[in-house]
Protein backbone atom coordinates (compact mmCIF):
# COMPACT_ATOMS: atom_id res chain seq x y z
CA UNK A 1 0.00 0.00 0.00
CA UNK A 2 1.36 3.61 -1.03
CA UNK A 3 0.49 7.06 0.41
CA UNK A 4 -0.38 9.81 -1.96
CA UNK A 5 -0.97 13.30 -1.30
CA UNK A 6 -3.87 15.41 -3.68
CA UNK A 7 -3.34 19.05 -4.15
CA UNK A 8 -2.13 21.80 -6.06
CA UNK A 9 0.87 23.28 -4.85
CA UNK A 10 1.25 26.56 -7.60
CA UNK A 11 -1.70 28.47 -6.88
CA UNK A 12 -1.95 31.79 -5.41
CA UNK A 13 -4.82 30.56 -3.07
CA UNK A 14 -3.80 30.03 0.50
CA UNK A 15 -4.51 26.32 0.59
CA UNK A 16 -1.75 26.22 -2.14
CA UNK A 17 0.73 27.97 0.42
CA UNK A 18 -0.95 25.55 3.41
CA UNK A 19 0.16 22.23 0.95
CA UNK A 20 3.44 23.42 0.66
CA UNK A 21 4.30 23.38 4.52
CA UNK A 22 2.19 20.64 5.13
CA UNK A 23 3.54 18.55 2.59
CA UNK A 24 6.82 19.03 3.39
CA UNK A 25 6.78 19.41 7.49
CA UNK A 26 4.37 16.54 7.93
CA UNK A 27 3.85 14.09 5.02
CA UNK A 28 7.17 13.95 3.04
CA UNK A 29 8.54 11.89 6.04
CA UNK A 30 5.73 9.56 6.51
CA UNK A 31 6.39 8.27 3.29
CA UNK A 32 3.26 10.09 0.87
CA UNK A 33 3.94 10.93 -2.50
CA UNK A 34 3.14 14.66 -3.97
CA UNK A 35 0.14 13.87 -6.79
CA UNK A 36 -0.80 17.30 -8.24
CA UNK A 37 -4.23 17.48 -8.66
CA UNK A 38 -3.82 19.94 -11.66
CA UNK A 39 -3.33 16.93 -13.85
CA UNK A 40 -6.70 15.06 -15.86
CA UNK A 41 -8.79 12.96 -13.77
CA UNK A 42 -7.98 9.91 -15.54
CA UNK A 43 -4.17 10.62 -14.60
CA UNK A 44 -4.88 11.23 -11.35
CA UNK A 45 -6.83 7.64 -11.02
CA UNK A 46 -4.72 5.51 -13.10
CA UNK A 47 -1.52 6.36 -10.49
CA UNK A 48 -3.42 5.34 -7.26
CA UNK A 49 -5.30 2.49 -6.57
CA UNK A 50 -8.36 1.78 -4.41
CA UNK A 51 -6.01 -0.02 -1.54
CA UNK A 52 -3.69 3.22 -1.07
CA UNK A 53 -3.69 5.53 1.41
CA UNK A 54 -4.65 9.03 0.06
CA UNK A 55 -5.24 12.53 2.46
CA UNK A 56 -6.76 15.34 -0.15
CA UNK A 57 -7.16 19.25 0.40
CA UNK A 58 -10.86 20.43 0.18
CA UNK A 59 -12.02 23.83 0.42
CA UNK A 60 -15.39 25.41 -1.60
CA UNK A 61 -12.92 26.99 -4.37
CA UNK A 62 -11.13 23.58 -4.36
CA UNK A 63 -13.62 21.81 -7.58
CA UNK A 64 -10.69 19.72 -9.12
CA UNK A 65 -9.66 17.98 -5.85
CA UNK A 66 -13.60 17.50 -5.02
CA UNK A 67 -13.86 15.83 -8.57
CA UNK A 68 -11.36 13.57 -7.75
CA UNK A 69 -12.65 13.04 -4.22
CA UNK A 70 -16.27 12.24 -5.37
CA UNK A 71 -14.65 9.73 -8.12
CA UNK A 72 -12.75 8.00 -5.47
CA UNK A 73 -15.64 7.37 -3.36
CA UNK A 74 -18.00 6.04 -6.47
CA UNK A 75 -14.87 3.79 -7.38
CA UNK A 76 -15.11 1.96 -3.07
CA UNK A 77 -11.70 3.81 -2.27
CA UNK A 78 -11.37 3.21 1.08
CA UNK A 79 -8.03 4.50 2.63
CA UNK A 80 -9.05 8.38 1.62
CA UNK A 81 -8.88 11.28 4.09
CA UNK A 82 -8.93 14.86 3.98
CA UNK A 83 -8.46 18.63 4.80
CA UNK A 84 -11.94 20.76 4.61
CA UNK A 85 -10.70 24.51 4.69
CA UNK A 86 -14.14 25.79 4.87
CA UNK A 87 -15.82 23.97 8.05
CA UNK A 88 -18.36 22.95 7.49
CA UNK A 89 -19.07 23.48 3.67
CA UNK A 90 -17.77 20.95 1.30
CA UNK A 91 -18.35 23.25 -2.00
CA UNK A 92 -20.64 26.22 -2.01
CA UNK A 93 -23.22 26.13 -3.46
CA UNK A 94 -23.53 22.24 -2.94
CA UNK A 95 -25.95 22.31 -6.44
CA UNK A 96 -24.62 24.73 -9.26
CA UNK A 97 -26.44 26.28 -11.63
CA UNK A 98 -25.67 28.05 -14.44
CA UNK A 99 -28.32 30.82 -14.29
CA UNK A 100 -27.26 33.07 -11.63
CA UNK A 101 -31.08 33.57 -9.94
CA UNK A 102 -30.95 29.61 -9.84
CA UNK A 103 -27.13 29.60 -8.45
CA UNK A 104 -27.76 32.13 -5.77
CA UNK A 105 -30.99 30.53 -4.68
CA UNK A 106 -29.13 27.60 -3.90
CA UNK A 107 -26.52 29.12 -2.23
CA UNK A 108 -29.18 30.72 0.10
CA UNK A 109 -30.59 26.84 0.93
CA UNK A 110 -27.16 26.09 1.73
CA UNK A 111 -27.20 29.42 4.21
CA UNK A 112 -30.26 27.56 5.72
CA UNK A 113 -28.47 24.17 5.77
CA UNK A 114 -30.62 22.50 3.37
CA UNK A 115 -27.01 20.94 1.95
CA UNK A 116 -26.16 19.47 5.49
CA UNK A 117 -27.59 15.97 5.17
CA UNK A 118 -25.72 15.40 1.78
CA UNK A 119 -22.41 16.65 3.02
CA UNK A 120 -22.50 14.44 6.24
CA UNK A 121 -23.30 11.42 3.52
CA UNK A 122 -20.09 12.41 1.96
CA UNK A 123 -17.88 13.26 4.62
CA UNK A 124 -18.87 9.93 6.65
CA UNK A 125 -17.64 7.74 4.01
CA UNK A 126 -13.66 9.17 4.22
CA UNK A 127 -11.21 7.59 6.84
CA UNK A 128 -10.97 11.40 8.61
CA UNK A 129 -11.91 14.31 8.02
CA UNK A 130 -9.15 16.79 9.91
CA UNK A 131 -10.30 20.47 10.13
CA UNK A 132 -8.53 23.12 11.16
CA UNK A 133 -10.52 25.71 13.54
CA UNK A 134 -12.11 23.86 16.74
CA UNK A 135 -15.57 25.63 16.30
CA UNK A 136 -15.36 23.75 12.33
CA UNK A 137 -14.34 20.36 14.17
CA UNK A 138 -17.42 20.85 16.51
CA UNK A 139 -20.49 21.34 14.29
CA UNK A 140 -18.98 18.46 12.37
CA UNK A 141 -19.23 16.32 15.27
CA UNK A 142 -22.22 17.68 16.91
CA UNK A 143 -24.47 18.60 13.81
CA UNK A 144 -23.30 16.65 11.14
CA UNK A 145 -23.36 13.75 13.63
CA UNK A 146 -20.23 12.59 11.92
CA UNK A 147 -17.87 10.33 14.12
CA UNK A 148 -14.49 10.32 11.59
CA UNK A 149 -13.88 14.16 12.29
CA UNK A 150 -10.93 15.49 13.61
CA UNK A 151 -9.08 18.88 14.91
CA UNK A 152 -5.60 19.81 13.48
CA UNK A 153 -3.94 22.91 14.03
CA UNK A 154 -2.55 24.91 11.05
CA UNK A 155 0.79 24.26 9.99
CA UNK A 156 3.84 27.06 10.83
CA UNK A 157 6.87 26.92 9.08
CA UNK A 158 9.37 28.12 11.72
CA UNK A 159 12.04 29.36 8.85
CA UNK A 160 9.64 32.03 7.40
CA UNK A 161 8.81 33.70 10.96
CA UNK A 162 10.47 37.30 11.28
CA UNK A 163 10.29 38.88 14.52
CA UNK A 164 13.13 41.31 13.59
CA UNK A 165 13.35 45.05 14.91
CA UNK A 166 9.89 46.86 12.64
CA UNK A 167 12.34 49.40 10.31
CA UNK A 168 9.15 51.51 10.65
CA UNK A 169 5.83 51.82 12.66
CA UNK A 170 2.87 51.79 9.25
CA UNK A 171 -0.02 49.63 9.48
CA UNK A 172 -0.88 46.65 6.44
CA UNK A 173 -4.05 45.17 5.52
CA UNK A 174 -3.88 41.82 4.00
CA UNK A 175 -6.29 39.96 3.11
CA UNK A 176 -9.04 39.36 0.11
CA UNK A 177 -11.22 42.87 -0.96
CA UNK A 178 -14.96 42.65 -0.53
CA UNK A 179 -17.67 44.40 1.51
CA UNK A 180 -17.82 41.78 4.38
CA UNK A 181 -13.63 41.97 4.63
CA UNK A 182 -13.51 45.19 6.68
CA UNK A 183 -11.41 47.53 4.50
CA UNK A 184 -13.11 50.10 4.79
CA UNK A 185 -12.83 50.22 7.94
CA UNK A 186 -9.61 49.63 8.33
CA UNK A 187 -9.18 53.08 5.97
CA UNK A 188 -11.42 55.00 8.66
CA UNK A 189 -9.17 54.38 11.46
CA UNK A 190 -6.08 54.69 9.30
CA UNK A 191 -7.92 58.64 8.33
CA UNK A 192 -8.49 59.07 11.87
CA UNK A 193 -4.58 58.06 13.07
CA UNK A 194 -2.78 60.15 10.72
CA UNK A 195 -4.20 63.29 12.38
CA UNK A 196 -1.64 62.57 14.99
CA UNK A 197 0.64 60.33 13.07
CA UNK A 198 1.17 62.76 9.82
CA UNK A 199 3.78 60.02 8.46
CA UNK A 200 1.75 57.21 9.09
CA UNK A 201 1.36 54.65 5.99
CA UNK A 202 -1.42 51.91 5.28
CA UNK A 203 -0.47 49.25 2.63
CA UNK A 204 -3.05 47.50 1.48
CA UNK A 205 -2.23 44.28 -0.09
CA UNK A 206 -4.70 42.17 -1.95
CA UNK A 207 -6.50 41.81 -5.08
CA UNK A 208 -10.36 42.61 -5.93
CA UNK A 209 -12.62 39.89 -7.79
CA UNK A 210 -15.05 40.62 -10.10
CA UNK A 211 -17.49 42.90 -8.84
CA UNK A 212 -15.66 43.98 -5.88
CA UNK A 213 -13.31 46.18 -8.64
CA UNK A 214 -15.93 48.58 -8.20
CA UNK A 215 -15.37 48.86 -4.49
CA UNK A 216 -12.75 48.88 -4.63
CA UNK A 217 -12.01 51.48 -7.36
CA UNK A 218 -14.40 53.75 -5.05
CA UNK A 219 -12.89 52.99 -1.90
CA UNK A 220 -9.26 54.35 -3.77
CA UNK A 221 -10.76 57.20 -4.53
CA UNK A 222 -12.32 58.21 -1.13
CA UNK A 223 -9.27 57.14 0.94
CA UNK A 224 -5.84 58.27 -0.74
CA UNK A 225 -3.78 60.08 1.96
CA UNK A 226 -0.67 58.12 3.06
CA UNK A 227 -2.48 54.57 1.45
CA UNK A 228 -0.36 52.74 -0.77
CA UNK A 229 -3.10 50.57 -3.14
CA UNK A 230 -0.46 47.68 -3.55
CA UNK A 231 -3.17 44.69 -5.08
CA UNK A 232 -1.85 41.53 -5.43
CA UNK A 233 2.41 40.78 -4.37
CA UNK A 234 4.26 37.28 -4.41
CA UNK A 235 5.29 36.59 -1.17
CA UNK A 236 8.63 37.98 -0.73
CA UNK A 237 7.10 41.24 -1.63
CA UNK A 238 4.38 40.91 0.84
CA UNK A 239 7.43 39.89 3.92
CA UNK A 240 9.18 43.40 2.24
CA UNK A 241 5.99 45.46 3.12
CA UNK A 242 5.57 43.78 6.71
CA UNK A 243 8.94 44.75 7.35
CA UNK A 244 7.66 48.37 6.96
CA UNK A 245 4.31 47.36 9.04
CA UNK A 246 4.47 47.09 12.84
CA UNK A 247 0.52 46.92 13.04
CA UNK A 248 -1.87 44.62 10.78
CA UNK A 249 -4.92 45.59 10.86
CA UNK A 250 -8.05 43.00 9.78
CA UNK A 251 -11.54 44.19 10.72
CA UNK A 252 -12.77 40.93 8.86
CA UNK A 253 -17.05 40.41 9.18
CA UNK A 254 -18.77 37.36 10.26
CA UNK A 255 -19.81 34.49 8.26
CA UNK A 256 -23.19 33.27 9.25
CA UNK A 257 -22.87 30.12 8.21
CA UNK A 258 -19.14 28.83 8.41
CA UNK A 259 -16.19 29.51 10.38
CA UNK A 260 -12.60 29.67 8.18
CA UNK A 261 -9.42 30.01 9.44
CA UNK A 262 -7.71 33.06 8.64
CA UNK A 263 -4.60 33.22 6.67
CA UNK A 264 -4.13 36.34 6.81
CA UNK A 265 -3.91 37.21 10.58
CA UNK A 266 -1.38 34.10 11.15
CA UNK A 267 0.47 35.43 8.32
CA UNK A 268 0.73 38.67 10.35
CA UNK A 269 1.74 36.84 13.36
CA UNK A 270 4.57 34.90 11.65
CA UNK A 271 5.91 38.42 10.60
CA UNK A 272 5.91 40.22 13.70
CA UNK A 273 3.39 42.31 13.61
CA UNK A 274 1.01 43.54 16.33
CA UNK A 275 -3.02 42.33 14.92
CA UNK A 276 -6.13 44.53 15.60
CA UNK A 277 -8.86 42.10 14.34
CA UNK A 278 -12.45 41.14 15.26
CA UNK A 279 -14.53 38.32 16.88
CA UNK A 280 -15.47 36.73 14.09
CA UNK A 281 -15.55 33.36 12.21
CA UNK A 282 -13.16 31.31 13.68
CA UNK A 283 -10.73 34.42 14.70
CA UNK A 284 -10.82 33.93 18.85
CA UNK A 285 -8.76 30.88 18.42
CA UNK A 286 -6.24 32.71 17.12
CA UNK A 287 -5.99 35.79 18.76
CA UNK A 288 -6.29 35.95 22.57
CA UNK A 289 -6.77 39.83 23.71
CA UNK A 290 -3.54 41.79 25.33
CA UNK A 291 -1.71 38.49 24.15
CA UNK A 292 -0.88 37.91 20.73
CA UNK A 293 -3.09 40.90 19.43
CA UNK A 294 -6.29 42.91 20.70
CA UNK A 295 -9.97 42.57 19.19
CA UNK A 296 -11.92 45.92 17.61
CA UNK A 297 -14.89 47.01 19.18
CA UNK A 298 -16.42 48.34 16.03
CA UNK A 299 -16.52 51.81 17.21
CA UNK A 300 -13.63 53.94 15.52
CA UNK A 301 -12.88 56.62 18.63
CA UNK A 302 -12.18 53.50 20.71
CA UNK A 303 -10.33 51.55 18.37
CA UNK A 304 -8.09 54.37 17.66
CA UNK A 305 -7.58 55.13 21.32
CA UNK A 306 -5.99 51.60 21.44
CA UNK A 307 -4.11 51.66 18.51
CA UNK A 308 -2.38 54.87 19.77
CA UNK A 309 -1.80 52.93 23.04
CA UNK A 310 -0.03 50.05 21.57
CA UNK A 311 1.85 52.78 19.11
CA UNK A 312 3.06 54.74 21.78
CA UNK A 313 4.15 52.16 24.13
CA UNK A 314 7.32 50.38 22.11
CA UNK A 315 7.51 48.46 25.10
CA UNK A 316 3.87 47.15 24.85
CA UNK A 317 4.36 46.63 21.28
CA UNK A 318 7.61 44.23 21.68
CA UNK A 319 5.84 42.09 24.47
CA UNK A 320 2.67 41.00 22.28
CA UNK A 321 5.38 40.86 19.56
CA UNK A 322 7.79 37.99 21.66
CA UNK A 323 3.84 36.17 23.30
CA UNK A 324 3.18 36.29 19.43
CA UNK A 325 6.73 34.06 18.65
CA UNK A 326 5.48 31.87 21.87
CA UNK A 327 1.58 31.54 20.98
CA UNK A 328 2.79 30.10 17.55
CA UNK A 329 5.45 27.91 18.95
CA UNK A 330 2.84 26.15 21.14
CA UNK A 331 0.74 26.05 19.02
CA UNK A 332 1.31 25.52 14.99
CA UNK A 333 4.77 24.32 14.46
CA UNK A 334 5.67 21.48 12.90
CA UNK A 335 6.24 19.00 15.54
CA UNK A 336 3.29 19.99 17.19
CA UNK A 337 0.91 19.37 13.81
CA UNK A 338 2.39 15.75 13.51
CA UNK A 339 1.16 15.12 17.14
CA UNK A 340 -2.68 15.34 15.92
CA UNK A 341 -2.29 14.11 12.27
CA UNK A 342 -3.16 10.51 13.01
CA UNK A 343 -2.70 8.98 9.32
Amino acid sequence: MKKYYISSLNGISGISKYSKDFFELVLRERGYEYVDSDQSLSTVLSMISSRDQVHIELGVFQKKELEILLAMLRGQYKNVSATLHDAPLLKYPFSEFRNPLLNSFSKLLDQLGKSVKATAQLLEQLKAVYVLTQIGHDILRDKYKLSNVFYLPHIVNPIELNFSKKEKNNLVYFGFIGPNKGLEYCLLLHQELIEKYPDLQLFVIGKPIGKQKEYYEKLQAKYSRNVQYLGYLPEKSVDEVYKQSAIAILPFQHYRFFYPFSGSILYSLKKGTVVFTKKSNAIPELIEEGVNGYFLSGNSTTDSRKLIQVIENRELLCKIRQQSQQYLANRHYPEVVRKFFKN
